[in-house]
């Protein structure tokens, strides 16, 4: 770039494939050379290669000229190329349109005074008014002429313009098609593209006027086959030919056979619902049926157990108080030490008696199958028999103890235990007093402990009063423990849940 005000170079700029033509365009240059045409910026020198959207322009270029309403002309030898900057299309005129022939010459362009353009070849010079160069508005046809249905030829739905819509089975999935775009202006000028709106995602374009299009596999649905054509011009035309194609689905893929299976689905789970219904209600009422011969043989079980444990009481416990009431009566007239001795033991074992078939009529009452009535039982035990030898009793109970079911084997157990262990407290503890804690939580804990001497050793066997304790507190899938400090702490806990009472 030469700075004619300074009489010098100020900038190199460096476009390869020199400099065939130049245009001034004002804030531009337009320069073209054997690789095409560029754009220079006349403020800051930068530059830009134009390219058509078809890139037509990319080939050598040998003159340019600008018309009024800002349409590139350019020669090369290819024939004359009108390019439209706004809409980036370079249209080509051939020897159809009147020129010399396809090639141009450098050097070989200008503009007259009335605005005409030139342009020279090897056959001479073409002049012509751009403003005046119209393009044809005669549009192009298409003809469908063949097509072939899994790659065989086919007439089934008509030919030519008066093809009818597809129907095929999914079998018929490989569709072909053969058209012509017709312009008999220049029958070879023609270009085509085409569509299948399902499966193309662009249009496709042919630049010749025959077209092939081939389709493979396509899956059941609706397709649009749609194809266009420009006429010599590239005016394209504004009727589409359309073939309208339907792949049915198989019958497994039909909306009736879907319904059918739905409907089958539906039914199956209905019946089976009804069935596991009626099994689950059949069930229920075995089941109901069973709990209720369980529910009555349990309580003929428990009114036979009241009726034993009545008629022990009104029998047995009768007779054996009768015994020991006149045993009692012998004794206070009865002067002869030994019989006093032998009629004494007459009448403890009338009061054991006693008192052992007093306990086994309780636990044989269902009644009392109750933790209240283990805990009143219990009390009113330990409160006769340690007030007996003269031990004071402080008996306590937290928690909540009503509602709690106790079977009657399991009273027994748990009041023997207690029972044994305050058999040992007056036998062997020389106690003054004794403890006694009922603590109910999510088990059932006892505590007993006395202020007396304890025992030696207690985690060994000391005899059949400890050991039948374990035993009795194992069948109740409890814990017991002993412990020495100032006196025998025992503590038992027994679980309470439904399962364990």
């Amino acid at each position: 770039v030469f700075d004619s005000t300074h009489n010098n170079f100020i900038k190199q700029i460096d476009i390869s494939g020199g400099i065939l033509s130049l245009y001034d365009k004002g804030n531009s240059l337009l320069i073209s050379n054997y690789n095409g045409l560029f754009e220079v910026n006349k403020k800051d020198f930068s530059f830009r290669q134009v390219i058509d959207k078809d890139k037509k322009l990319t080939k050598q270029i040998y003159g340019v000229l600008v018309d009024k309403i800002g349409n590139y002309w350019l020669s090369t030898n290819s024939g004359i190329f009108r390019y439209n900057p706004l809409t980036n299309h370079a249209h080509q005129f051939k020897n159809k349109d009147g020129l010399q022939g396809q090639e141009f010459n450098t050097i070989s362009y200008f503009e007259n005074s009335k605005g005409e353009f030139m342009f020279g070849g090897v056959n001479g010079i073409n002049i012509f008014d751009p403003l005046k160069v119209k393009l044809s508005d005669k549009q192009a046809t298409i003809d469908l002429y063949n097509y072939k249905i899994n790659d065989e030829n086919s007439k089934e739905f008509g030919i030519g313009n008066y093809a009818n819509d597809f129907i095929l089975d999914y079998t018929q999935n490989t569709i072909s098609f053969e058209f012509v775009g017709i312009d008999f202006t220049d029958p070879q000028s023609v270009n085509l593209k085409y569509t299948m709106e399902g499966k193309d995602k662009k249009w496709v374009e042919i630049d010749e006027n025959k077209g092939f299009a081939r389709y493979s596999n396509l899956p059941p649905g609706q397709y649009s086959f749609k194809m266009i054509a420009s006429n010599a011009d590239e005016v394209w035309s504004d009727k589409t030919k359309i073939i309208k194609i339907s792949i049915l689905p198989p019958w497994w893929k039909t909306w009736w056979f879907r319904l059918l299976v739905f409907t089958i689905i539906v039914g199956t789970i209905h019946f089976s619902f009804i069935s596991y219904h009626k099994r689950k209600m059949h069930k229920k009422d075995l089941l109901l049926r069973e709990q209720n011969l369980i529910i009555s043989k349990q309580q003929a079980l428990e009114a036979e157990r009241t009726r034993i444990a009545a008629e022990m009481h009104d029998d047995l416990g009768g007779g054996l108080t009768t015994i020991k009431f006149l045993s009692q009566k012998i004794l206070r007239n009865v002067k002869i030490d030994d019989n006093i001795h032998q009629i004494h033991k007459i009448v403890d074992h009338a009061q054991n008696l006693v008192t052992n078939m007093s306990e086994i009529i309780w636990a044989m009452n269902a009644g009392f199958d109750t933790l209240d009535s283990l805990i009143a039982y219990s009390r009113r035990y330990a409160n006769e028999y340690l007030t007996e030898h003269n031990i004071k009793l402080k008996f306590e109970t937290k928690g909540k103890t009503s509602d709690i079911q106790l079977s009657g084997e399991k009273r027994r157990n748990i009041f023997l235990i207690i029972k044994e262990a305050l058999h040992n407290i007056v036998k062997h503890a020389e106690a003054s007093e004794t403890k006694i804690l009922f603590d109910i939580n999510n088990h059932l804990n006892i505590m007993i402990e006395d202020n007396g001497n304890g025992f030696e050793n207690t985690n060994s066997q000391l005899g059949n009063g400890i050991k039948n304790m374990r035993i009795r507190s194992d069948k109740l899938n409890g814990n017991i423990a002993f412990e020495n400090n100032e006196g025998l702490k025992i503590e038992m806990t027994i679980p309470i849940n439904a399962d364990a009472i």
